[in-house]
């Protein structure tokens, strides 16, 4: 069984900024001790989940996503795993693993689940793959005299996944983000202030998701805007295109411009 914990387009895997973001916070997970804490250990578990993925080592990888689910029994959170090991299956052809992986999410998540469009979304396509669709997909094919422009059009396929990345990005450590507070708040938040050495890890998932928001969004808004122009322009001048993400410590975007 391969496992990619990727977008739809495959992408998560070839962007920088988010494999900048996962070797962060694999070293959070290195500097984490295993102790009998499970929410502890659900963390180091997920750092070598992480890891058996860029090693292409996904049978292994979908193993260990699901023991963070057990270990994460009782925690508020502990649905959010499910959505990272439907997308595993689904990329991998396991179509109905996947959609019991996707239902499961949104029964054990309930109003907490705040993506429910987008899991509609991934079950219906299972359910195209599955055969399952009566509707027949009609497919058009129109000729025109002049094509769009393919330099911007691949761009923004490149911008679209650039913020699909940003996305799942921000719904994995979200989660995490979410968990470690619920942890904070039974442990140390319970009796005292906590530190700023315990809540360190909490804040580093934060600000990798609100990277992966702002990637994201630009992305997705420069995907679009470049995708327009492409489709629009058919004469004969030549065009430049350019597109860049940037990333600071309080936010994220992106820089665009075409020239004609």
């Amino acid at each position: 069984m391969q496992c990619k914990l990727t977008d739809r387009g495959g992408t998560m895997r070839k962007t920088a900024l988010v494999l900048a973001a996962l070797v962060a916070l694999n070293a959070s997970f290195a500097a984490a001790q295993e102790d009998t804490d499970p929410v502890a250990r659900a963390r180091v578990v997920f750092g070598e989940a992480l890891e058996a993925y860029e090693a292409h080592e996904y049978a292994n990888a979908a193993r260990l996503f699901r023991q963070v689910y057990d270990l994460m029994d009782g925690q508020e959170r502990q649905y959010v795993v499910l959505y990272n090991l439907g997308q595993c299956l689904k990329d991998a052809g396991q179509y109905e693993e996947a959609r019991t992986a996707f239902l499961r999410y949104l029964d054990e998540g309930g109003e907490l689940v705040q993506n429910r469009g987008e899991v509609d979304g991934l079950l219906e396509e299972i359910a195209e793959r599955l055969g399952e669709n009566d509707e027949p997909v009609v497919r058009e094919t129109v000729l025109v005299e002049r094509g769009p422009d393919e330099g911007l059009v691949t761009t923004s396929l490149i911008s679209f996944g650039v913020g699909a990345a940003g996305f799942v990005a921000m719904g994995v450590f979200g989660g995490l983000a979410l968990a470690e507070h619920d942890a904070l708040q039974s442990g140390c938040g319970a009796t005292r202030r906590c530190t700023a050495d315990e809540v360190a890890t909490a804040d580093t998932f934060a600000l990798v998701a609100d990277i992966g928001l702002g990637v994201g969004a630009a992305g997705v808004a420069a995907g679009l805007a470049l995708l327009l122009i492409g489709i629009s322009s058919g004469g004969g001048s030549e065009q430049a295109t350019a597109f860049s993400p940037w990333v600071t410590a309080d936010g994220a975007g992106a820089t665009g411009w075409v020239r004609w």
